[in-house]
């Protein structure tokens, strides 16, 4: 996996890793035995990359989107497949529990309103209230 980093570290447009990485980048281990990148046009990097997470991966360090943009990233997918839900859902859930208080609870319900299928703020707020 470290070759696949030192490649990613060399490459000459700047991007971002999602997925299980950027889930670490952000306190919450998961095992993954892949890297997720997103391709997108200038003006959403840009807002993407806004307040973007280190991630040292041996010698080369990456960047992961901010929690919020990482959430609807998460949220976005749910929407456009309906069946990523499940996993989806259970990471966001341990990305609030790993940075309690890093989001309000109306920011959240903003990103679940604008990026999520209807009713998933309801699912997560259960899913958050569990122990």
């Amino acid at each position: 996996m470290q070759a696949l980093f030192d490649l990613l570290g060399r490459f000459p447009q700047p991007l971002l890793v999602i997925g299980g990485h950027a889930l670490a980048a952000h306190g919450v281990a998961r095992q993954t035995v892949d890297v997720d990148l997103l391709f997108v046009d200038a003006p959403t990097f840009d807002r993407l990359e806004s307040g973007g997470v280190p991630l040292q991966r041996g010698r080369v360090t990456l960047h992961a989107p901010a929690l919020p943009h990482l959430i609807a990233l998460k949220l976005h997918a749910i929407r456009n497949n309906p069946a990523r839900e499940a996993g989806d859902l259970g990471d966001i859930a341990r990305l609030l529990h790993a940075n309690r208080e890093a989001i309000a609870a109306n920011e959240l319900a903003a990103l679940c309103e604008q990026f999520g299928p209807p009713g998933i703020n309801a699912k997560l707020q259960t899913l958050l209230a569990a122990p």
